[in-house]
């Protein structure tokens, strides 16, 4: 049996991704080398780092930046993050993941 995969507007999908998931909104943001699990929700204005593994049948928040394997909320997206418009469509660089965001990653063992 097949359920169909929901992808919104503005939704960047990086290389070597894998995706079970039930419902992706948008403004999200998944890197390189993330596995999404099945039946997984990830709400408005994401950011999953490279490398993130999310487990099946978890719900991910609005605003949060994920990361780690198996993924965990480790920062908050910075404010306008996602938004459109500008160069680049709003889904930028890591000037706009936050400097706690980093440090909460880094904390948990991770180097960038």
């Amino acid at each position: 049996m097949y359920y169909p995969l929901r992808i919104a507007d503005h939704v960047f999908v990086g290389p070597n991704t894998h995706i079970r998931a039930a419902e992706i909104r948008s403004n999200v943001h998944i890197g390189a080398n993330v596995n999404i699990g099945n039946f997984v929700v990830v709400k408005e204005n994401v950011r999953i780092l490279d490398g993130a593994v999310l487990p099946a049948n978890s719900v991910w928040a609005s605003n949060s930046v994920v990361a780690g394997s198996p993924a965990r909320v480790v920062g908050e997206v910075g404010e306008g993050w996602g938004g459109g418009g500008g160069s680049g469509g709003g889904m930028g660089g890591d000037e706009l993941v936050g400097v706690r965001s980093r440090e909460r990653w880094a904390a948990v063992g991770n180097k960038r």
